[in-house]
């Protein structure tokens, strides 16, 4: 037996009648079938109102066109890096590094 969502979703629609009898007993057949599929009110509402974790630090942010902030991170890998960046920069891409027409990147 599959949880029938659409009916569900009506029996917690007419909890907001105006009629407290025809509340209470949508309340009573939505909590019913919850009972059916061995879930309660705070299964339900602990998964959809679970607070998102937080997302992770962010790390600096380095354009590659600022050739001394490369030369700042991490040593002499840093100072290869940004003298790399600095030659490309200065030459344009050279060909064996350039996508190949046809080819995705």
């Amino acid at each position: 037996m599959e949880f029938n969502l659409s009916l569900f979703k009506k029996f917690m629609e007419l909890t907001t009648s105006s009629v407290d009898a025809e509340a209470l007993q949508a309340l009573r057949k939505a909590n019913a079938m919850l009972k059916a599929f061995d879930y309660n009110w705070s299964k339900i509402l602990d998964v959809q109102f679970r607070k998102p974790a937080p997302p992770p630090p962010a790390g600096p942010v380095i354009n590659p066109n600022d050739v001394d902030a490369l030369r700042n991170i991490a040593g002499e890998f840093g100072e290869s890096l940004a003298n790399s960046f600095a030659e490309i920069f200065k030459q344009g891409i050279p060909k064996s590094m350039r996508p190949k027409k046809g080819r995705k990147t």
